[in-house]
């Protein structure tokens, strides 16, 4: 089964990791900042590290979420094997006339923190966990018209994916000849 749908607007990659150490001082208060808010010391002890919100990108995967299932992708419970290919449009700048639609755009963001952003957006939405994919295929591309993000997804059952359940035996094995590459089409 094929999935595709397209995500809207600008794109917004994956933002990085940020942490702070979350501290406790003596009169009870806990914090993130050098001093207690509270009593205003300084000599606090380590409780645990405290992830950052990124919002921009929280909100993104939140909206890709809503795009997949607006289109009807809503395999959360699949566990086969999934491949996706994702192509960013990027809005030419006015300063960049120059640019034609379908330019490679080979600036910032970078296509694999494009990409994370997908992933995990779609995460429990379209397939049960992103250790599935086993291919991904992307690309960024300038475009006159208006920007997003075009996502085709290929659920595959083992025996499409190449791979022989050895019933007999208890294990599975990939089978080279049969092994199907979408690469191989554009050969």
């Amino acid at each position: 089964m094929i999935a595709r749908f397209t995500i809207p607007g600008s794109i917004q990659a994956k933002g990085r990791h940020h942490t702070v150490a979350l501290k406790r001082c003596s009169c009870g208060k806990t914090t993130t900042a050098y001093q207690c808010p509270g009593c205003g010391n300084t000599s606090l002890v380590f409780l645990s590290n405290v992830k950052l919100a990124d919002q921009p990108t929280e909100k993104y995967e939140s909206f890709v979420s809503l795009c997949a299932m607006n289109a009807g992708v809503a395999q959360k419970t699949y566990t086969g094997v999934v491949t996706l290919k994702a192509i960013f449009r990027f809005p030419v700048p006015a300063s960049r006339k120059k640019l034609k639609e379908g330019d490679w755009h080979t600036q910032r963001p970078d296509l694999d923190n494009c990409l994370k952003s997908i992933l995990d957006g779609l995460n429990r939405v379209a397939w049960h966990d992103d250790s599935q994919i086993s291919q991904i295929s992307g690309g960024k591309v300038w475009t006159k018209g208006e920007p997003g993000v075009d996502v085709e997804i290929e659920y595959m059952d083992l025996t499409e994916a190449g791979l022989d359940l050895g019933q007999s035996t208890g294990t599975a094995s990939a089978k080279p000849d049969q092994a199907r590459s979408p690469f191989q089409e554009d050969l």
